[in-house]
């Protein structure tokens, strides 16, 4: 019988019930009994009938559901089986192929890198230094206060640039750009302004300019050349993505924060010498300090003025020394970075 019911046993249980309810009407509305005995026979065959007609439905639903399980099932068996017959028809690759094969997909993606470039130094627009800025940064090749020198002279303003497109939380928002032109020296804070995706570069170069005379930074010539620091900035990002790659010099052990010149790079881990390999750890320059009496503020940050280190007292004079310490201290966060350690007192 379909689906293994006893369509005979059930419909006498359901004629049974039929009856029976049958019965207590009768002796309510017919004979005009009122004691508790019609209400008892109607809801006995109530019962009765109702089971019946349930259980058929019950064994119906299982039927269905069992159905579609077999469907999904079927499904699931057919595309492993496609699978199979994709993995022993697919070619055998030897070690060889594979290398030239990462080799190519490494070098298509530095293409890619170096036209992205290209396009940014011919276009210099919201949409393509994010592009670059984000390629930068996906590869850790800059880090947070990414910047270059804004003029020819060296104690001039940095022009710095971050691109996100998440919030604190890390949920995805819309693109995000900020520029900042940064003084040197732990004293002055810098000058943001934010790039919305339908400014003009003229534009942003206006408001940067009006910002910095409103901080009474220096905003003119030979202090702040904005397209000296713009050609310093996307030659600094091409030079980061490259050293990242391993295509040029000594890697560095942090991301660029700042090509300082030829030989020094201040990175997030602290100024790296490319000459010699050496790194003078950030720490030596600044410190965050939790207080254990108020555990609920956040820690506070404190610059040292570090003596020139031994490693470097033959080659460094001091005057570059205190150069360099005025680049580190230059748009310190107020906040340590990620991974930074933190002295409690």
């Amino acid at each position: 019988m379909p689906n293994g019911i006893q369509w005979r046993q059930l419909g006498g249980v359901v004629l049974i019930g039929v009856v029976v309810a049958t019965a207590g009407i009768v002796l309510n509305l017919v004979l005009g009994v009122t004691n508790i005995w019609p209400q008892v026979l109607l809801t006995v065959g109530s019962t009765f009938a109702l089971g019946g007609v349930l259980f058929v439905l019950q064994r119906s639903w299982v039927a269905e559901v069992g159905e579609e399980a077999r469907i999904v099932v079927q499904a699931v068996e057919e595309r492993t089986a496609e699978l199979e017959h994709e993995f022993a028809a697919r070619r055998p690759i030897s070690l060889e192929e594979l290398q030239d094969l990462v080799a190519e997909s490494t070098q298509a993606m530095a293409e890619d890198r170096r036209n992205a470039i290209d396009v940014l130094r011919r276009d210099i627009s919201f949409e393509n230094l994010s592009s670059v800025l984000a390629l930068a940064q996906g590869l850790n090749a800059v880090g947070v206060g990414f910047r270059a020198r804004a003029t020819g002279i060296r104690d001039g303003l940095r022009l710095a640039a971050w691109h996100s497109d998440t919030d604190d939380r890390g949920a995805t928002v819309e693109p995000y750009l900020e520029l900042r032109v940064v003084p040197l020296g732990p004293a002055t804070p810098g000058e943001a302004v934010v790039w919305e995706r339908s400014d003009s570069l003229q534009n942003v170069v206006e408001r940067l300019i009006a910002s910095c005379e409103r901080a009474n930074l220096p905003s003119r010539t030979p202090h702040f050349d904005a397209g000296f620091g713009f050609r310093n900035l996307i030659t600094s990002i091409q030079t980061a993505i490259s050293i990242r790659q391993g295509a040029s010099g000594p890697r560095l052990d942090g991301s660029v924060v700042e090509f300082v010149d030829e030989r020094w790079t201040l990175t997030t881990s602290g100024l790296e010498d490319r000459f010699r390999d050496l790194l003078i750890s950030l720490d030596l320059f600044v410190s965050y300090v939790a207080s254990a009496l108020r555990p609920g503020n956040p820690p506070q940050r404190v610059v040292r003025d570090p003596a020139r280190p031994e490693e470097v007292s033959e080659d460094v004079s001091e005057d570059v020394w205190d150069y360099l310490k005025t680049v580190v201290w230059a748009d310190l966060p107020d906040d340590p970075p990620s991974g930074f350690r933190i002295i409690s007192l």
